[in-house]
């Protein structure tokens, strides 16, 4: 199960890099321990750029169940056709969440 979280038209956003910023609080009483947080970036069935986190590793304990996490993407080539950032719930485990996401455009 793919939750998408950013998937914005990639035509205007080639040779641009990203930071993707997403603040979470997950619910304690639940798991989603198998969970990844994947940014992906694809040149029809061609893969550009795979990244993928499990979720537990995203977490803090000091934050007790809040992720904060910012990831860096590549410049987006121009023969790149799709940008997502998505939850792959692979055991379609539910879940839930509060938060947000910010994406900001990395001046080069």
């Amino acid at each position: 199960e793919f939750m998408e979280l950013w998937h914005p038209p990639v035509a205007a956003l080639h040779g641009r890099r990203f930071l993707v910023q997403l603040d979470l609080v997950l619910p304690a009483d639940q798991g989603i321990a198998t969970a990844a947080l994947v940014v992906e970036m694809n040149a029809d069935t061609t893969a550009r750029y795979y990244e993928d986190v499990i979720v537990p590793f995203l977490r803090n304990p000091a934050l007790g169940d809040s992720i904060h996490t910012v990831r860096l993407t590549p410049a987006v080539p121009p023969d790149a056709t799709r940008l997502v950032v998505y939850f792959w719930n692979a055991h379609r485990q539910q879940f839930g969440f509060s938060g947000r996401l910010r994406v900001f455009a990395v001046r080069q």
